[in-house]
């Protein structure tokens, strides 16, 4: 894949000391770890709705996609359960800044009423997120 190609030279000038290449990369990895595992996730809830005639493509990005994460040195079994213990405090409002990454500690998530399972900030994101309909009993 081109972006593993274009990372390998970049972890080579920064083993090398380059402070450019190690500050990129700092950046990198930091991003990296809030949208690859997430990423990665995606791509294997969708597997199964990729026509087969495409199948060989999906199987090449993810692939490629946990290539790139084992060349910024990010662990499967980490990141997973590192996004798993964070969901408890992220939003569950897709365009909510706190959705993507855990907010610090001072913003206290609240659960919805209806399913329990849903977070959120405050009460506009909740009214946002319209995937959460408690179904009557």
């Amino acid at each position: 894949m081109l972006l593993v190609k274009l990372i390998i030279p970049v972890l080579q000038a920064e083993r090398k000391r380059h402070p450019v290449a190690k500050e990129f990369l700092v950046g990198l990895k930091r991003q990296a770890r809030v949208d690859w595992w997430p990423s990665l996730h995606a791509l294997q809830t969708v597997q199964r709705f990729v026509p087969p005639n495409r199948r060989f493509v999906h199987k090449d990005a993810m692939g490629d996609w946990l290539d790139i994460g084992t060349a910024l040195g990010l662990s499967l079994e980490t990141e997973q359960k590192r996004h798993e213990k964070e969901g408890t405090r992220r939003c569950s409002w897709f365009a909510c800044p706190n959705h993507r990454v855990a907010p610090d500690n001072t913003v206290k998530p609240m659960s919805c009423k209806g399913c329990g399972d849903a977070q959120y900030c405050n009460r506009v994101c909740q009214k946002r997120y319209v995937s959460c309909i408690a179904i009557p009993s």
